[in-house]
């Protein structure tokens, strides 16, 4: 073979190798394109669905709901991009510029309720997304500032409540912390008011108000405090009869000239715990008696707001079947024989031993202000038969009465 004849060989070889190569080369440079425009793809898919999906959060999460994020300055792969949100359509479209042809992706929004900086820039630095009543802000500067409080009064202040106002410079909750609780409401306000209930009397309380606006920023105030009222009140004395007769006065009752006449007598021990009184009513037939003790004491106001009764009481002697014996408790507005009953016990049947002291509300008998009596009574009614000795004895009685 001449050496022409192998140059000629050699050459169509090369050719076709490189032919080859190129072709191969070509298959490779476009699969390597289609990589990475699949892979551009999903970078921008990526930026899309974030954004989409803090519009979506925020708008479900409600009023005040915010969020700040850094969008990329390009797509991993250094691909330019615009990112726009299109209200009317509900979407965030990003789109690229793929070897000179541009390309779409977008994200759906649920909410067209949407202001502000609809063209997002990374430029531009961090994105702050704000719902505000329902509309979606984008590009709001981030609000981190709490609410100013001003004018912070107790005001209307009583034995067991008091009025707590303030004012601040946005809409904004409210809530009273004074120390034995916290107080609060959800409504979004400028002008504020708590009312504490349930105080104690002649108590001095120290508290702070705090005020928080949508955002959840919150500010709290210094201390301030205020004192409860001690309110008017009063009560009988020498309840237990530690000072024999004294304050009290004894009187019978409708007793006719033919009856027997009943006692008041004090005694110096065996009470409960010590001295008591007593209305003795003697043996007697065909009587409608009664006896009782009394004492008068001023209330200072109209309808007291509390008005307890107290008293302890025994039978200290007793007969079998009178017609009719009643232990009762008055409470009138006037001396006399009583009128307006507090408490009564006629099921009696036998001695026995001191009942414990009862209280019983008598609110009800005290509507204005005077004096009034406080009266432990015994009444005894006895057939043709002679019955008795009734003997019923006191203890421990007092009215207390407070505003």
């Amino acid at each position: 073979m001449s050496k022409s004849q192998i140059s000629v060989d050699f050459i169509i070889v090369i050719t076709i190798a490189l032919i080859l190569f190129l072709i191969l080369f070509s298959t490779i440079d476009k699969r390597n394109t289609q990589m990475l425009s699949l892979r551009t793809n999903l970078y921008a898919k990526e930026v899309a669905d974030k954004v989409a999906t803090i519009i979506n959060t925020i708008f479900l999460a409600g009023d005040g709901s915010q969020k700040s994020f850094i969008i990329p300055e390009t797509l991993k792969d250094n691909t330019e991009y615009q990112l726009k949100v299109y209200p009317d359509a509900h979407i965030v479209d990003i789109s690229w510029y793929f070897h000179d042809t541009k390309t779409h992706y977008s994200s759906p929004v649920i909410t067209s309720n949407i202001k502000g900086n609809l063209t997002l820039n990374y430029a531009v630095g961090p994105i702050t997304i704000i719902n505000d009543n329902g509309v979606i802000k984008i590009g709001i500067e981030l609000d981190t500032t709490p609410p100013v409080i001003s004018n912070v009064k107790n005001t209307s202040i009583t034995k067991n409540s008091a009025l707590i106002t303030w004012d601040t410079d946005e809409d904004s909750n409210s809530s009273v912390d004074y120390g034995a609780g916290i107080r609060s409401s959800k409504l979004m306000l400028t002008s504020h008011s708590i009312q504490l209930t349930g105080l104690q009397k002649s108590t001095t309380y120290y508290y702070t108000v705090t005020s928080c606006d949508k955002y959840g920023n919150c500010a709290t105030s210094d201390q301030y405090w205020f004192t409860t009222l001690t309110p008017q009140s009063g009560a009988t004395s020498n309840d237990d009869f530690s000072g024999g007769m004294i304050y009290w006065d004894f009187y019978n009752w409708d007793k006719d000239i033919d009856e027997v006449d009943p006692t008041g007598n004090w005694h110096n021990s065996g009470g409960d715990p010590a001295q008591f009184v007593s209305v003795l009513i003697p043996i007697g037939s065909e009587d409608e008696v009664g006896g009782y003790w009394q004492q008068s004491f001023v209330v200072a106001v109209d309808n007291p707001e509390t008005v307890n009764c107290s008293f302890d009481y025994r039978i200290g002697a007793y007969d079998l079947d009178p017609l009719y014996l009643n232990v009762s408790i008055y409470l009138d507005n006037s001396s006399g024989m009583p009128s307006t009953l507090i408490w009564s016990n006629t099921s009696i049947t036998s001695t026995t031993d001191w009942s414990g002291i009862k209280t019983i509300d008598c609110s009800n008998a005290i509507t204005d202000n005077g004096t009034y009596y406080y009266k432990l009574a015994t009444w005894v009614e006895t057939g043709l038969d002679p019955k008795g000795s009734f003997r019923v004895e006191y203890d421990n009685a007092k009215v207390e009465w407070e505003e």
